[in-house]
């Protein structure tokens, strides 16, 4: 007891409150009695002229937090029994730095378990992916959204994301759901697979401004600039231009404004996807053409 449980806890306790890289002023003390051992979170040196001080008076808000989530990572850790942790929005209240430094304290642990999580916060997904790639983690996001049709909560878009940039350099997914919706004899299912993977094509659009047009000089959520690939970038009016038209059709498509003179005859078909699908690769290889002709001159 006295080797897995006291110093084991203690140990991991210690162990996580060091992976987040800033040290707080907080201890474990056990203390023995009869049939039983207590646990508590103290401070781990004296404050000059605090009366009483305790975590709870000397501690930040965010400190406050880290430590709660240490023990409850701590108690996981110790339970052989646990395979799976599930977090309900675990990062409230922090701020931006902290929630960059428990990204990667997440992705560790789902190297021994399962971790779900859910979260409203885009910025902290974003660090959740780029952690878990670190870590050779395999991540799945999924996004709970309300239905096309009937405006009610609770549709999951398998493996889809706002955050998850890199995967959308290609059309992968929307092709995906093109040939999932050519061959669906259901309309409302039909229409539904389209208008995701019009969104997914919107979100193409996304990262070929981040990773094309910009050349990955600046990162969603990251403060971190690349100079050095400001040489790379090609700018060219009429690609600039023609990827912001786009990104406004698919826009009107996906959220059903057939109504719009542009679209007032169109019914939302597969075909309709095929040709914005070819119409983005098209657009990208223009512009990879153009940088390939700065490179050699």
């Amino acid at each position: 007891f006295e080797a897995v449980v006291t110093e084991g806890y203690v140990e991991q306790f210690n162990s996580v409150l060091d992976e987040l890289k800033q040290k707080i002023n907080v201890k474990i003390d056990t203390i023995p009695r009869k049939a039983t051992t207590l646990k508590q979170i103290v401070l781990d040196q004296c404050v000059a002229n605090v009366p009483d001080a305790t975590p709870d008076r000397i501690l930040s808000e965010g400190e406050k937090r880290a430590v709660s989530l240490a023990d409850f990572l701590t108690e996981a850790n110790i339970d052989p029994g646990c395979g799976c942790i599930v977090l309900d929005d675990p990062v409230t209240s922090f701020d931006l730095e902290w929630r960059k430094k428990i990204a990667p304290l997440f992705a560790r642990e789902a190297a021994k378990r399962q971790i779900v999580i859910f979260t409203h916060d885009l910025a902290f997904l974003y660090h959740l992916i780029e952690s878990a790639e670190k870590e050779g983690v395999e991540v799945l996001c999924h996004w709970i959204k309300k239905g096309w049709l009937d405006g009610q909560p609770g549709y999951v878009s398998i493996d889809n994301s706002p955050a998850i940039d890199r995967s959308f350099r290609k059309p992968t997914k929307a092709q995906m759901l093109f040939e999932r919706a050519k061959d669906e004899p259901d309309f409302s299912e039909r229409e539904r697979l389209l208008k995701d993977g019009l969104s997914s094509l919107r979100t193409c659009y996304e990262a070929f401004i981040i990773y094309e047009v910009f050349n990955e000089v600046v990162q969603r959520f990251s403060e971190r600039i690349s100079f050095g690939r400001l040489a790379g970038i090609v700018w060219d009016e009429s690609i600039v231009q023609e990827a912001m038209d786009k990104y406004e059709d698919l826009s009107m498509l996906m959220e059903g404004h057939l109504h719009s003179e542009r679209y007032a005859y169109e019914e939302l078909a597969p075909d309709i996807l095929y040709a914005e699908i070819q119409h983005f690769s098209g657009l990208k290889k223009r512009l990879r053409g153009l940088k390939k002709v700065k490179h050699a001159a």
